[in-house]
C-alpha cells in the first residue's frame, strides 16, 4: 500500500500465477516477480515517489538492487505532471539521489517525439554476452479501429 499510495495509484484488479502477481492500477500496471518489479505508468502517476518505499521494502527482505531502468516518452501534457515528473532533469536528479551510478540518455530528436532513459546497472557480468536485452514497443496516435486489436471487451 505504501508504494502505491506514494505513486498515487490504486489497485483495480489483480491476477496471480506461479511466476508473478499482476495488478491493473489506476493509470498503471504492476508486475511483481520473486526477483523483480515492473511498473508501467501513464497519466499523472507519480512513479518516482514510489522509489523510497519500494527500496525500504526490498531492503527489509534482504534484497539488493541489481538494475534500475526508468524510461518514458516526452509528455503530451507536461504541465499536468507533479514534481519531480515536471521535467527529465528533475527526474534524473531524483533517481541519482537513490542510484548515483546511473546514467541518463535521450533517444530521438529533442524537438519532436523522443524517449528518455535512465539506467543504473549494478550487475557484474562475466562477458558481454551475459547482458539482458529489453524490447519495449510503444504505440501512439493509433487508428481507433486498429487499437481495438489490443484490448479486450469485458462484455464478451
Amino acid at each position: 500500500d505504501t508504494v502505491l499510495t506514494a505513486a498515487r495509484a490504486s489497485i483495480l484488479c489483480s491476477s496471480s500465477n506461479d511466476h508473478l502477481d499482476s495488478y491493473v492500477l489506476s493509470e498503471s500496471s504492476l508486475f511483481v516477480y520473486a526477483y523483480k518489479v515492473i511498473i508501467k505508468t501513464c497519466g499523472t502517476t507519480t512513479l518516482l515517489h514510489a522509489v523510497e518505499p519500494l527500496l525500504a521494502i526490498t531492503r527489509g527482505l534482504g534484497m539488493e538492487v541489481e538494475w534500475v531502468g526508468y524510461t518514458r516518452k516526452n509528455f503530451e501534457h507536461p504541465a499536468d505532471q507533479v514534481f519531480p515528473h515536471s521535467n527529465f532533469n528533475n527526474e534524473v536528479r531524483w533517481l541519482k539521489d537513490h542510484f548515483p551510478e546511473g546514467h541518463a540518455y535521450v533517444l530521438g530528436p529533442i524537438t519532436d517525439d523522443h524517449w528518455f532513459i535512465f539506467v543504473a546497472d549494478y550487475i557484474t557480468r562475466t562477458s558481454e554476452d551475459a547482458r539482458d536485452r529489453t524490447l519495449d514497443i510503444m504505440m501512439f496516435d493509433m487508428d481507433p479501429d486498429f487499437s481495438k486489436l489490443f484490448w479486450k471487451d469485458p462484455s464478451k
